[in-house]
Order: structure tokens, then sequence, then C-alpha cells
């Protein structure tokens, strides 16, 4: 029995995120999670099948509440014997499995525990020359660069995505998209020519700073631009032959894999490439992230076109654009109570498994998703157990719906946090406007108040601009009806 919620991987909770069944698969999620996910996808996001009904799991949030309940009691019990902090009221999902992963260095609790990274080498990479690099000096201010070929805006990328991937210690590859000879199995590509695997695991800070600077110098060289944009040829490639690089215990297929492109064109054969995606998204658990190194408007529509095409049967997509255009659909979307920064821009260019990460750039987020984004950015998670500070802060923490209190906690938190570049504003500033946060959960808490009910629906307008619409419109109203009753 799983306690956690398989999109959001949040513990369930009776007011903030009730369990609910899908029909007729049997999965299980969170109702906010899935209320979002249906939005664009009406299939199982664990098994994929079509979803019928979305039916209240009361009985397994019951089951949990008692669980809750032993486990206090036992723990107030052996209170005066044990030297451990106090009990979390979180219940642990020990279906999970474990990751290699230094999740404590994470922006964001990514998923995935293994990630491929296909370096686009074509030739238009260094004919054009509308790239654009944002480069952070000393974790101040950000840097723009206009004008720069496309090669050196995705040898930035991967040289950000490389620091955070050792960062966080995460096993991964890196390969070229066209190696030095062309053949039809994976010996085309040479180890430290034409790819470098990192394994934290089993290598040592030595050997991983020595490939590092392989992957920075030898990889990333301006002489490995060649060929075209085969994508549905290495995408065949790693779909026959992932075993190879993650092993082959009998959980494999069910591991999280993130499978990440940086490019600047249109694969060679479009068709090809989708139904290589499609085998991968049959096989395994694949996150895609297309990371896009051009403005090139016929380019960003083919893959934001195949986000919707193919979307609903990977695991998840996301296209990260540039620091800039991902910050503002961000804002657009209507999420302002966090600043985009650098680091969580790299976060989600390396492939960021998490529904949060998703959604910011897609619609505004609601209490249960605001809440668990503002947890990650402040250090504070329910289900790992990361550091005794982090477990102090998950045991201290209110519950988002006890409002002041859970704000009041937050903003202690982040006034311990250093401020972050706001690239839009060009200021430092901190993670979270605590204030922004506070008018979200209140706008989202239930009332019966109808002075409250008017406050929050004016709100509400003047958050999407149309308050002065609003009031132009009442007026008019009250003009015409005084006209016909005169």
């Amino acid at each position: 029995m799983s306690t956690c919620c398989y999109i959001c991987e949040e513990s369930y909770t009776r007011t903030l995120n009730p369990p609910v069944t899908l029909t007729p698969c049997g999965h299980c999620a969170c109702q906010p999670c899935i209320t979002s996910w249906q939005k664009s996808k009406n299939s199982c996001p664990e098994c994929r099948q079509p979803i019928q009904k979305v039916v209240q799991n009361r009985s397994l949030m019951n089951l949990i509440e008692e669980q809750q309940k032993n486990k206090r009691a036992n723990d107030e019990a052996n209170k005066a014997t044990t030297t451990t902090s106090s009990s979390s009221c979180h219940v642990m999902d020990t279906a999970r499995p474990a990751t290699s992963k230094n999740r404590q260095k994470e922006v964001l609790l990514d998923k995935c525990e293994y990630a491929v990274y296909i370096i686009d080498n074509s030739q238009s990479m260094e004919y054009y020359h509308d790239g654009k690099i944002f480069e952070c000096e000393h974790n101040g201010p950000i840097r723009k660069q206009r004008g720069v070929m496309r090669w050196h805006e995705a040898c930035s990328k991967i040289r950000q995505i490389a620091k955070y991937n050792l960062q966080r210690e995460v096993c991964c590859s890196y390969f070229l998209l066209n190696p030095n000879t062309r053949k039809k199995n994976l010996s085309d590509w040479t180890e430290n020519v034409d790819f470098v695997t990192f394994d934290p695991l089993h290598e040592d800070v030595s050997t991983l700073n020595q490939k590092y600077e392989i992957l920075i110098t030898q990889l990333l060289s301006a002489g490995n631009i060649r060929g075209s944009t085969p994508l549905d040829e290495i995408t065949r490639y790693f779909g026959r032959n992932l075993s190879k690089f993650i092993g082959d215990d009998e959980r494999f297929a069910h591991k999280p894999i993130c499978y990440n492109v940086i490019t600047d064109g249109q694969p060679n054969s479009k068709t090809a490439f989708e139904r290589e995606l499609k085998y991968l998204a049959d096989h395994y658990n694949i996150f895609l992230t297309i990371n896009l190194c051009t403005d090139d408007d016929d380019i960003v529509s083919y893959y934001n076109e195949l986000d919707r095409k193919i979307g609903k049967e990977l695991s998840g997509m996301d296209v990260i654009d540039d620091l800039e255009a991902e910050q503002r659909e961000v804002i657009e979307a209507g999420n302002t109570f966090f600043v985009y920064s650098a680091a969580l821009h790299v976060c989600r260019m390396a492939g960021c498994y998490s529904v949060v990460a998703d959604l910011m750039d897609e619609e505004r987020m609601l209490t249960h998703h605001a809440n668990k984004l503002c947890n990650e950015l402040c250090g504070v998670s329910q289900n790992e157990d990361t550091g005794a500070a982090r477990n102090r802060n998950r045991d201290e923490r209110p519950n988002c719906y006890e409002r002041k209190n859970y704000v009041r906690f937050i903003r202690g938190l982040v006034k311990a946090k250093p401020n972050v570049y706001d690239f839009k504003s060009k200021q430092m500033k901190p993670i979270i406007d605590v204030d922004k946060l506070d008018t979200l959960l209140w706008m989202n808490e239930p009332s019966n108040d109808a002075i409250e009910k008017l406050q929050k629906w004016l709100t509400k307008l003047n958050q999407r601009g149309l308050l002065l619409y609003a009031v132009i419109g009442v007026v008019v109203v009250l003009v015409l009806l005084k006209a016909i009753s005169t």
C-alpha cells in the first residue's frame, strides 16, 4: 500500500491532497494532481489506461490516519528512551525505491534515477549566430550575452547541467548526436571521445572531475560539430540498449529515466523520431526534456506540438527555452509568488521529473502544489530522510491550511536563505514572496462569508488584469438601470 501520490510523491492528507482511485485500473493519486493531470491527459499517470471515473478513496485515508495515530502513540511511548528527533506526522512509503542521489542538493526533488543527455552537434549549431548565454556571476547578477553561436549556447547549458548533476550525484551519460564514425550499432560512440558517463556510486571525486574535464574540453570542442540531426537513430539505439547503461535488474523497466535532448533543429525524420519515442514510452518510464538553443518559430512550434501529440504517452515532457523566456512564461501563468532563479532554471534544464516543475509555466498553482514548491525551495520535504535539519523543519511545519502559522513558518525559513537574482527586475530578492503566497493561500481557503467571497473575487479579477473592466461594467449597468428607471 502506497501512502504517497504517484505524481507529486507527497503523503496523502485529508484536507490538502486526499487520495483518489482511478477506474478501471485501480491506481491511486492525490486529488489536486489528478485534477491538474486531466486538463491535458485522460489516462492513468502510472499505467496509461484511459480513466473512466475518479473516486475518493476514503478507506485508504482512514487507514493512513490510523497508522499515523498508532505511530504517534508508539513514539510517545518510546520518547523517554529514544534520542532521535520527534516523530513525523506523515507516514513513510516503504514501497518507494531507494535513490542513489543526494536529494538534499536538488533544487526541486526529481524522480529520475538516471539521465541521458543527447548533445546536438549538427552543422547548424555553428552556422547560426542567434544564440543567447545567461551566466551567473558568483550567485549575483545574471549577465546575458546575445548573438553567439548556437553551439556556444548549447555548451553553456551543458556546463551548467553537468555541474548541477555532479552536485546532486546523479548517474548520467552525455552523448554527441553525431559521433566520429557512422555505423549501425552502439560501438559507434567511443567512450571519452563521443560520450562520457558519470557514476557517483562507484567513482571517486577525482575520477568524476577528470570526466567533467573530458566533457568540457573534448566533447564540447567546436571541432566536433558535424553531420545533421538524426534524433530518430540515436533514440532507437537507446530504446534497444538502455539496459546496458542502467542495469538488467527486474525493476529496470519501472525506473524513472530522463531522456534529455539539447538541440537547435527538427529531426531528420519526424515520423521515425516520434515512432521511437513511442517505443521508449511503451517500454520504459521516460521523462522527455527538450532544451532548445534557437528562437526559430517553426522549430519551437514543432516541439510544442510534439508535446501535445505524444506527451500523453510519455511519463512527462517539458520543452525548455532560455531563462528569460521561461521566467516570462512562469509569470504569465500567474505564478508570481516565487522568483524563477538561475538555479531553478538549471534544475529544469537538467530534466526535472516533478509535477511542480512541469506546472509552474503552464497554469496558476493552487494550494497543494504551491505548498509543495515552497517546501522544496526552503529545504523542507515530507517524505525524504535527508538530514536532521530538514527532518526537524518537516516535523515542526504547520499544515498549510493553518494559513497564518504556515506563512509565519515559511517567512522564517526564507529569511534564513540567501536572496536570489530576479532577472526580470534585475534585483536580488527572497526566493519566495511570502505576502503573495499568503494571498494565494487565502484565495483558496473555503469561505461562507459573502463579503470575504466578494473580496476574493475582486482580488482574482485584479490578478488577471480585469478589475478595471469589471468596475467599468458595473458603472455602465448602474447608469443603464438609472436611465431605464427615469
